[in-house]
C-alpha cells in the first residue's frame, strides 16, 4: 500500500564533484528497459570523509539492474545488496509480531503506526500422506491424504482429506486429488501464519508440483508459492502470508542448545519436547492402508495424519513467542528470523542499531579480502596446557556458563 515508498543505496562521491555527479546522474538512462534514477539526495553523511549521495529508485528490479553499471561507472556504493523489505521495516521502525494501525485512502497508505495488542494471527498446519514407491522425488507420485489443523480456542481443529478410498470416522472423502488439493489451498487461504514439518523441502514444493500437474495454480493470495534459497536450505515464500516451517525452528534450537534432541522426526521431537508418544505409521503402511480400504488400517493413517498436522502446531504455539520477540529485536518478519542462524540474527540488530544512529552499513568483504582475513588470522586467546599427573586442591570453574552468548 505505500506507493510513496522507494529502494534506495548510498553513493561516495568526491566534495567538488557532487553539482557534476547530480546532474549526470539524473540525465542517465539505464538498462534495456530505459528507466531514469528516481530521485538523488544529499546527505550530511560520510565514508572514509567522502561525502554521500542517496540515490532512490521506482522499484527493486531498477536497483538491482543498475548496481553493476554503478561499477562500470567508477562509484562505490553501500546497502546495495540489503534486502528491500529488510531496510524498510527498519526504516519506519516496524517491528513484526506487533500491532500496527493503518491510515489509507483508497489503496494508497497515508500513515501506519505501532499500536497496542495481542498477537492473534490465525495460525494452523498441514501436513501430507503420498504414494511410497521405490524412487523419491517431490511431486512425482500423487498425494493421498492431507491434514490441516488449526488454533481454536486452545484446542485444534482439524480436517482430514482424502479420495478414491474407505470413508471412516474423521475422514472427509472428495472426488479425487485435484479436489483434495483445492481443498487444502481454500483451507490454508484462511490462515495468517501456515506451519509446517519440512515444509521447505517437502510440503509446499509438494503441493506446488501436483498442482502443476493438473495445469493448475496453487495460488496463495492470489500468487504461486515461491521456493527460493536460503542459505544451505530451500525457503518457501508466500505472498501476504508467513510459511513458518517448525522443523527450522528445531533445527536452530538444536544448534543453540536450547532443546537435547539428536534425531529431528516428529516421533522424537514430539516424546522430547511434550513427553508424547506419537506412533509412527512407515510409508509401505500408509499405501496399504489407503489402496485396501481396511477400516481399522484407514482409521490408523487418518490418526497418524491428524497427529502430524496437530505436532507440528503444538510446536509453532510452544516456540513462536520466543521467535516473535526476536523478530521485534532485528526488525525481521518471522519467515526470516525462524530460518536465520545466529550472525544472521546479529548482522540484523546491527542493522538495525547502525540505522537508528544513522551510521551507514560497510559492504561485505570481497573475496581477495576474506581470502587476506583466513591467511592473516587474528591471534586468538592464550590457552594454558594442562599438566599430566596427580594434583591435588583443584578448584572448578564452570566457565562455559559465565561465557558471553
Amino acid at each position: 500500500y505505500d506507493k510513496k515508498a522507494r529502494p534506495y543505496l548510498y553513493i561516495t562521491v568526491l566534495k567538488e564533484e557532487i553539482g557534476e555527479k547530480i546532474e549526470f546522474l539524473k540525465a542517465k538512462v539505464f538498462g534495456e528497459e530505459e528507466y531514469k534514477i528516481h530521485k538523488i539526495e544529499k546527505t550530511d553523511k560520510t565514508m572514509f570523509n567522502l561525502p554521500i549521495l542517496k540515490i532512490y529508485f521506482n522499484k527493486a528490479s531498477e536497483l538491482f539492474h543498475a548496481r553493476k553499471e554503478f561499477n562500470e561507472l567508477g562509484l562505490q556504493k553501500y546497502e546495495y545488496d540489503i534486502p528491500y523489505h529488510k531496510k524498510y521495516l527498519i526504516d519506519n521502525d516496524l517491528e513484526p509480531g506487533q500491532r500496527v494501525l493503518i491510515e489509507k485512502e483508497g489503496n494508497e497508505l497515508k500513515t501506519i503506526k505501532k499500536t497496542t495488542g495481542e498477537f492473534d494471527a490465525k495460525l494452523g498446519a498441514y501436513d501430507l500422506e503420498t504414494l511410497f514407491t521405490d524412487k523419491f522425488e517431490v511431486g512425482r507420485e500423487p498425494i493421498l491424504m492431507a491434514s490441516i489443523s488449526k488454533a481454536a480456542d486452545k484446542k485444534y481443529k482439524s480436517r482430514i482429506i482424502s479420495y478414491n478410498t474407505a470413508k471412516v470416522n474423521d475422514l472427509d472423502i472428495v472426488t479425487n486429488e485435484e479436489a483434495l488439493l483445492f481443498e487444502l489451498n481454500k483451507e490454508i487461504n484462511e490462515l495468517d501464519l501456515i506451519v509446517t514439518y519440512n515444509g521447505d523441502n517437502f510440503d509446499m514444493p509438494y503441493v506446488k508440483k501436483r498442482s502443476d500437474r493438473f495445469k493448475k495454480d496453487f495460488l496463495i493470495n492470489d500468487a504461486k508459492i515461491k521456493m527460493k534459497r536460503h542459505g544451505l536450505d530451500n525457503a518457501a515464500e508466500l505472498k501476504g502470508k508467513q510459511h513458518i516451517d517448525a522443523y527450522q525452528i528445531m533445527k536452530f534450537l538444536q544448534r543453540t542448545g536450547s532443546v537435547n534432541i539428536l534425531k529431528l522426526d516428529l516421533e522424537n521431537v514430539s516424546d522430547k519436547v511434550f513427553g508424547i508418544k506419537k506412533e509412527k505409521v512407515l510409508p509401505i503402511e500408509i499405501n496399504e492402508a489407503w489402496q485396501t480400504r481396511d477400516a481399522k488400517k484407514l482409521d490408523r493413517l487418518v490418526r497418524y495424519n491428524r497427529e502430524d498436522a496437530e505436532t507440528t502446531l503444538r510446536l509453532a504455539q510452544e516456540f513462536l513467542p520466543l521467535f516473535i520477540e526476536i523478530s521485534r529485536l532485528t526488525s525481521q518478519t518471522l519467515a526470516n528470523s525462524t530460518r536465520a542462524s545466529t550472525s544472521v540474527m546479529v548482522e540484523d540488530l546491527l542493522l538495525k542499531e547502525i540505522s537508528k544512529r544513522g551510521i551507514i552499513a560497510p559492504n561485505k568483504p570481497y573475496e581477495p579480502l576474506i581470502r587476506e582475513r583466513l591467511n592473516n588470522p587474528i591471534k586468538g586467546a592464550f590457552v594454558k596446557e594442562p599438566l599430566a599427573g596427580l594434583h591435588e586442591n583443584i578448584t572448578v570453574l564452570d566457565f562455559a556458563s559465565l561465557y558471553p552468548s
